[in-house]
């Protein structure tokens, strides 16, 4: 049985990115299951008891109670990224894995270090955008996979080297920002700002993470209307009239 926790679910649930492990769930639910960590448990990828780890994107005021509660862990967090294998946090929720967190008074929250960068928040002006660019893995026969989604946070990254970003930015709402590439990857750990439903409207990428997970020729759930759905969002986003302003 492969066995995917869930970070935190009580304060990591903004804009519904609890949903993403459900759709792998969902898919094959004889061979995966759902284990909620809560903020009063201790992980259980500590005892080697996790094959995927999830994390959703929470308000800033939890980075920090996160940060503290996964810090007496951090070792075993690390040990569990260099193993390979997988995790995906979404939102700002991947933040409290780099090297700090600059605030709007300038001071630095240290986080966990996990991979070299750091987020600077603005919490005067909220950045919203529609997203596309893309995801490069020959693995799994994923090759070139186009990824499109929504960006809303008080922050941004820094500092991450250009091999280590997770999806190659193609356009968003702020021209300027779209030469850099988005979120951060460190073997099979990815962290990215795109919220909501991203598995849900990246059909091929939820398929590529199943495959992480050991499931061959993935399928998902309702992978039909799925693609049809992700079809019509890449054409929006192909199309030179369509602002994403959001």
């Amino acid at each position: 049985m492969i066995n995917i926790e869930v970070l935190y679910p009580e304060v990591a649930n903004l804009y519904g990115d609890a949903f993403n492990p459900q759709v792998l769930y969902r898919s094959y639910p004889d061979l995966i299951r759902i284990t909620e960590t809560h903020l009063s448990e201790k992980p259980a990828f500590v005892s080697g008891d996790a094959d995927f780890v999830f994390m959703g994107a929470m308000p800033e005021k939890y980075q920090e109670l996160a940060i503290n509660l996964l810090a007496k862990y951090r070792d075993s967090f690390s040990d569990y990224v260099e193993s390979g294998r997988p995790a995906l946090f979404t939102g700002n929720a991947f933040e409290i894995m780099g090297d700090y967190i600059e605030t709007d008074l300038e001071e630095r929250i240290e986080t966990l270090g996990i991979y070299h960068g750091y987020a600077k928040r603005d919490m005067v002006n909220r950045y919203n955008s529609m997203y596309h660019g893309v995801f490069v893995d020959d693995r799994f026969g994923a090759g070139e996979i186009q990824i499109v989604g929504f960006k809303s946070q008080f922050t941004k990254l820094y500092g991450v080297s250009d091999d280590s970003h997770l999806f190659k930015t193609i356009k968003e709402r702020d021209t300027e920002n779209s030469s850099v590439d988005e979120g951060v990857r460190v073997r099979n750990f990815m962290g990215t700002y795109l919220n909501g439903p991203l598995l849900i409207m990246n059909p091929a990428f939820a398929k590529y993470i199943l495959g992480l997970l050991g499931i061959e020729n993935p399928h998902v759930i309702y992978e039909e209307v799925m693609e049809y759905a992700h079809k019509k969002r890449l054409e929006d986003a192909l199309n030179p009239n369509t602002s994403f302003a959001v």
